[in-house]
Parts: structure tokens; C-alpha cells; sequence
């Protein structure tokens, strides 16, 4: 009797110990929701990112994007842009599109960790669905008479692309007519005619707009080419990466983000197991990202719309030579 309650109790104490060493899955992600957020008033989801706690952002390092992958996640993937850094892809993505942001420890199930202890992960709402706002406006004038205004303007964002409209019907008075004296008078001073004038003048605006933002970046190509020197104990290799554009359009402007071919090489000594010396040299071709912008006036592709000007920057971003070494210890 006495050996099978020891039994029972190691039994018990075993049990204890798993219970503990096993925490429930939920433990190893959090979930905040918008509504966490809204005392730093996100605009976008790199605010919400730099407001969860206990969490620093990690963008990765690396030329234009690429080399380690940083500790966010979107939808539970990298992000699929090799051309801009983290914290500039988190930019893009509105606060009012983030549904949650999940910070993972540990792992979770069909989450990559990227070899990270603890990453988040921005879950983008599908659809925002369609956000309406309306405004109108009754103004009383001097001699009885009613002036009016109505706005109506909808949203609605679908993944990347955004869509935007807008109608306004107003009717307004001109503030430069009304009653009041007139008199003509010669150089002297001598009145020639004197009256009242009695003028009254409205104008009516009826005026219909929309847009569509989304980025166009057709094509990102990369190729990759490395070879093993045996006899050096070494190996060196040369990454290439297409030329690429992207473009954003709005009511009244038109932004081109435009980027060169870029190609980088390496060549790596590793003289034994725990020791590597290596050098890089990134942006050989000596590329750098071309903004253009094009201004419409008053928009674009209505009656009179005319572009108006081009701001064009085109900065040269030289090549850049760095050395690594790596020592491993134990």
C-alpha cells in the first residue's frame, strides 16, 4: 500500500513537471488589436510595430533589403519587396488596414521564425470594406436668400491598392456684389452720377474626382553566381539585380521611384573552420534610387488639367568596399 502511494505521488510529480516544462500554445503568441494602439495614434503599422511592448524593430540590415531577414512578418511572411528596407514597407501600409499584430515566441504553427526568438507578425485586414463621409452646409445670406454645399467622399482599400472618389455640389454667393451707394465723379471732385446699386451674383460648383494608389513593379529579376576555390580555401561570388520601377498615382500628382541595375561581388578566405576573412563590394554599377515627381494642375485627366511641373532627384550612391572577418569560439 505504502509503495503504491510513492508511486502514485512520483506519478503526480511527474505529471506536474511536463504540465509546467508545456505551456498552452496560446502562451507563445500575443495578440494586440487596434484598439491597443490607440493611445499613440498609429498612422501607420510601423508605429503599431515601435509601440508593442517589450519589442525593438529589426529591420535586417543588408543592401536594398536583402541579406538577414528582419524580425516582422506580414501575413506571416517577409515581406515580398526585396527593393525596400522593413521599417519602409511598414510605412506603406495604413493603421486602419492592420487587423492585429501578433508577437510570436518561440514559434507558432505555419510561422517561419527566421531563427528569431521572438518576432511579430502584422495580419492585414482583406478587405477594409467601403468608408463613406458625408458633410452639408446651409449658409443664410442678407437678403433672404440660402447658399448650400454638399460633400461626399468614400474609401476603400484592397490589399496594396486603394481607391478614392469624391463629389461636391455647392452653390455660393459672390461676396464681391450687393447693395450699396455708387457715385462717378470728375477730377475735382465734382459729382458727375450718383445711385444705389443693387447686384447680386452666385456661382454653382459641381465637381466629380477619383483615384487609384497602387505600385506598379512589374518586374524584379536577380541572378546569383558562386565558385568554390579549393585550393585558395576560398570562394567568391557576384549577385545581379534587375533595374526596377514603381508608381504611385494621386488626384493631382504622379510619383516614380525608379532604381538602376544593381550588382554586387565578394570573395571569402576561410584559411580554417573558425576563421573567415571576407570582402564585399556592393553597387559596382554606383546606382541610386531616382524620385520623380509629376504636378497637376488643377488634376489630372479632367477638362483644362495640365501637368504643371516635374521634380526630378537623381542622386548617384556610390559603391561601397567592406571587410568581415568571423572568429567562432567553442
Amino acid at each position: 500500500m505504502r509503495l503504491g502511494l510513492v508511486i502514485a505521488a512520483v506519478c503526480a510529480a511527474l505529471s506536474a513537471m511536463n504540465a509546467t516544462a508545456a505551456p498552452a500554445p496560446d502562451d507563445a503568441v500575443t495578440s494586440y488589436p487596434p484598439t491597443f494602439f490607440e493611445g499613440v495614434r498609429p498612422n501607420t503599422a510601423l508605429d503599431m510595430v515601435n509601440a508593442l511592448p517589450g519589442f525593438s524593430l529589426d529591420t535586417g540590415g543588408g543592401v536594398r533589403g536583402f541579406g538577414a531577414a528582419g524580425n516582422v512578418l506580414i501575413d506571416g511572411e517577409r515581406p515580398a519587396t526585396k527593393n525596400d528596407s522593413l521599417d519602409e514597407f511598414l510605412k506603406r501600409i495604413p493603421a486602419s488596414s492592420v487587423a492585429r499584430i501578433d508577437l510570436i515566441r518561440g514559434g507558432a504553427p505555419g510561422i517561419d521564425m527566421q531563427g528569431r526568438a521572438v518576432v511579430a507578425n502584422v495580419v492585414r485586414k482583406t478587405d477594409d470594406g467601403l468608408k463613406l463621409t458625408t458633410a452639408w452646409q446651409e449658409t443664410a445670406l442678407y437678403n433672404g436668400k440660402f447658399d448650400y454645399g454638399l460633400r461626399l467622399e468614400g474609401t476603400k482599400r484592397s490589399g496594396d491598392t486603394a481607391f478614392e472618389g469624391g463629389m461636391l455640389l455647392a452653390n455660393g454667393a459672390d461676396d464681391g456684389t450687393g447693395d450699396g451707394p455708387r457715385t462717378i465723379t470728375d477730377p475735382a471732385g465734382a459729382v458727375l452720377q450718383s445711385g444705389l446699386d443693387h447686384t447680386f451674383g452666385e456661382q454653382g460648383t459641381d465637381k466629380f474626382t477619383g483615384a487609384v494608389e497602387t505600385p506598379v513593379h512589374p518586374v524584379d529579376a536577380e541572378a546569383h553566381f558562386t565558385q568554390g576555390l579549393p585550393k585558395l580555401r576560398s570562394h567568391w561570388g557576384v549577385d545581379y539585380y534587375s533595374a526596377w520601377r514603381q508608381t504611385f498615382y494621386y488626384y493631382d500628382e504622379v510619383d516614380v521611384q525608379r532604381l538602376g541595375t544593381w550588382v554586387d561581388a565578394f570573395f571569402e578566405y576561410q584559411p580554417r573552420p573558425d576563421l573567415a576573412l571576407k570582402i564585399e563590394a556592393d553597387n559596382l554599377a554606383t546606382h541610386g534610387l531616382e524620385y520623380i515627381r509629376e504636378f497637376y494642375d488643377p488634376y489630372r485627366d479632367v477638362a483644362g488639367g495640365q501637368l504643371s511641373s516635374i521634380d526630378n532627384r537623381s542622386p548617384r550612391f556610390g559603391p561601397e568596399l567592406s571587410f568581415r572577418l568571423r572568429k567562432t569560439f567553442g
